[in-house]
């Protein structure tokens, strides 16, 4: 989610002037002459579900720019021809609040499209401003900037690691150019895109300093509580896990007074995430049912799947396989009919719970489903954790040495990816199969190399785990002292 600061539009001295528009479904088709006809100076207001648009003519043979007040949800701008029949250009630069389009030569049809996914009645207001001859100028600089955001947004939607470099790439060039127009608050956006692009990139440190520096700035609720929870999962990635929390919760204090939205149920949903990991399990159920509340709310079947696939881990951590195997069903489920391509993640993470469900024909079928989907994808991060799966369950089935070669692939990728989560895996995986075969020696070095890296996340529930199984191998290799510090290392 990028970040927007808050830009109010001014509207006209009197609501009389304001032509105001509702529509709650897919925009009916009409002809060009009869859409209604936007007047430099007089805004005018509308209200759309997902996926539904309203249409506006421009008259006149003009130079304009179209300004539109998103509020807290996300629309594009299609601009296109007089006829209503070719797209000539769309932006899509931030996700709420302020966005423009410069530089519309009319005549032309304007449409406004809601381009979010909150199954919610979204306002708007749309108005043009004519430009003279020296503001012509200066909307050249501000297209180009439009341009280079939506191109970074769209980008970094892809998921594949090319196109998140890309993504990165674009938001760089899209800031030099805010820059030089002297805005300063869209610089500040665009400032926001980039470091979510950074984040989406895994070069998290970077991104965390463009999010330290941006909180200085941010004078919005929506984006300050966009910038503390992005900023609180770039702490998660780098596990700094307190601070990480810290921010979560600031942000959804923001969240909680403003109009249910997305960003409140994904904020509720990492916060429970990050308390999984370090243990808290009872607080991460709470996190994730809050989540679930308000992707229900707003009919947010994606949202949904995550909260459901989360959901689920924690309940196999708990021990109620059951009810993890189910919720990992629903989010697999949500994910496949949606076409995301998480779908195949969920399902190699389901294998785990079926395995304690003492089905390892049934946990293999769906690795191995899970990790088809996700080969499709591209997904590095998500191919190395479904190969360490699909090792688990070789291993579960008395296939060790198969179960080594696929850890040691995982390994190979989540060192080429730069995922140390997958890393740490992959070489806890390798040093339990060898203690069970007999390599106590390489099963304990690489049990150390992986607690090194558990460390660094400060998490304490996996580094008890890791600490648990060095004690044992320790133990049988004769060297008691060794396995005594290790059972009641801190």
């Amino acid at each position: 989610h990028a970040v927007a600061r808050c830009y109010i539009l001014t509207f006209a001295d009197t609501f009389m002037k304001m032509f105001v528009v509702l529509l709650l479904g897919c925009a009916p088709s009409f002809a060009v002459e009869s859409l209604p006809v936007l007047v430099p100076g007089v805004p005018v207001a509308g209200k759309l579900l997902p996926s539904a648009s309203l249409s506006y003519r421009i008259q006149a043979a003009e130079d304009f720019r179209v300004l539109l007040q998103q509020g807290h949800w996300n629309f594009a701008i299609d601009i296109l021809d007089a006829e209503g029949a070719r797209i000539r250009r769309t932006v899509d630069a931030f996700p709420y609040e302020l966005e423009s389009a410069s530089l519309v030569r009319g005549p032309a049809v304007v449409r406004i499209r809601r381009a979010d996914t909150d199954a919610k009645p979204a306002d708007f207001t749309v108005s043009i401003a004519s430009l003279s001859a020296n503001g012509r100028a200066e909307a050249e600089l501000w297209m180009r900037a439009e341009d280079a955001s939506t191109a970074a947004r769209e980008m970094g939607k892809r998921g594949s690691p090319a196109a998140r470099e890309e993504a990165v790439k674009l938001s760089r060039e899209a800031l030099q150019l805010w820059e030089q127009t002297g805005d300063q608050s869209a610089r500040l956006r665009s400032s926001l895109l980039l470091a979510d692009s950074l984040h989406l990139a895994a070069s998290y440190d970077e991104a965390l300093d463009r999010y330290t520096r941006a909180l200085a700035s941010v004078d919005s609720a929506h984006s300050r509580a966009e910038c503390l929870a992005n900023r609180g999962s770039t702490f998660w990635r780098l596990g700094r896990f307190s601070e990480a929390i810290q921010d979560m919760r600031e942000s959804l204090a923001i969240w909680n007074p403003l109009p249910v939205q997305s960003g409140l149920g994904y904020s509720s949903n990492n916060l429970g995430l990050v308390l999984w990991e370090i243990g808290e399990y009872d607080e991460s159920l709470l996190a994730f049912h809050d989540a679930a509340g308000a992707m229900r709310a707003l009919g947010n079947r994606r949202g949904l799947a995550f909260v459901a696939g989360n959901s689920a881990l924690v309940e196999g951590t708990l021990g109620d396989n059951r009810a993890s195997a189910r919720s990992f069903e629903q989010a697999a489920s949500l994910f496949e009919s949606l076409g995301d391509p998480l779908a195949g993640r969920v399902r190699t993470n389901s294998a785990r719970v079926y395995l304690k469900l003492g089905n390892p024909v049934r946990a293999e079928a769906a690795v191995r489903r899970g990790l088809a989907l996700v080969r499709a994808t591209g997904d590095q991060a998500a191919l190395a954790e479904g190969l360490n799966l699909l090792g688990e369950v070789l291993a579960a089935r008395g296939r060790k040495d198969d179960a080594l070669e696929q850890f040691h692939k995982a390994l190979t990728l989540a060192r080429a990816a730069g995922e140390v989560r997958a890393e740490a895996n992959a070489l806890t995986n390798i040093g339990r199969v060898l203690l069970t075969i007999g390599g106590r020696a390489a099963g304990i070095a690489f049990l150390q190399d992986s607690l090194k890296l558990w460390r660094r996340f400060g998490a304490p529930a996996v580094e008890a785990s890791v600490l648990f199984h060095l004690a044992v191998g320790q133990r049988d290799q004769g060297d008691l002292a060794a396995a005594g510090d290790s059972i009641q290392a801190p």
